[in-house]
């Protein structure tokens, strides 16, 4: 009797930490679920009538007028252009299209798992007008010679999943945990798979005794 709280605490710590490994790995399947099969559902594109359009902020935090799309469980966004103040009237300094950041994050309930794609041989500075020098062209690096911060936050590119996976082209499959989204998502299906396991083990035992206890009448009535 004395080793019974003991065991019961160490049954507990088991069930709760194998709870938050499969709350984790959940967060990652669900995250990249959405990412490749969700469909699109809302398009917003601020250019080039900006009015009625809020600003939303980026991942790093930018704020600005943002291309979005977005479905259950994922948001695609790029910054457009931002809002400034001229001569007492707010006007919008227009982006370049050439280059970029563009933003991807997947997750539900929370977005868990952000994906960060960075023009890093960017064709703007080869552009040139008649009369112009023409620039030197800008080699465009493959996905295995990028940076290994740019190769890690760009995430799996769908076209690279086999063909049997069914998933959206033009998605990534992000890798990089965004702190808050992943800790509630991954507590949230933690409690789920914890509540799962003590009404399974409260069954079992109750069908285990059901069970002794038939055992027991059978063998007083013989």
């Amino acid at each position: 009797m004395q080793h019974q709280p003991y065991r019961c605490g160490i049954r507990l710590t088991r069930t709760l930490t194998t709870s938050l490994v499969l709350g984790a790995a959940t967060t990652v399947a669900v995250a990249w679920g959405c990412a490749m099969w969700s469909p699109k559902r809302t398009t917003s594109e601020p250019f080039p009538n900006p009015k009625g359009i809020a600003d939303t902020v980026d991942p790093d935090g930018v704020v600005g007028l943002h291309d979005r799309e977005s479905g259950l469980g994922w948001v695609f966004m790029s910054l457009r252009g931002q809002r400034f103040m001229a001569k007492a009237k707010e006007d919008v300094f227009w982006g370049s299209p050439y280059g970029g950041v563009y933003h991807r994050v997947a997750g539900w309930p929370l977005p868990a798992l952000r994906s960060r794609v960075e023009v890093v041989d960017s064709q703007g500075s080869s552009r040139f007008s008649e009369g112009e020098p023409e620039p030197e062209g800008v080699t465009q690096r493959r996905r295995w010679d990028l940076p290994a911060r740019e190769i890690v936050y760009r995430g799996i590119a769908t076209k690279d999943l086999p063909d049997w996976s069914r998933a959206y082209s033009g998605r990534r499959l992000p890798l990089v945990p965004m702190v808050l989204g992943f800790a509630v998502d991954t507590l949230a299906y933690g409690i789920a798979f914890a509540l799962l396991a003590g009404g399974c083990s409260i069954a079992w035992r109750r069908l285990r005794a059901a069970r002794r206890g038939l055992a027991v009448i059978t063998e007083g009535a013989a």
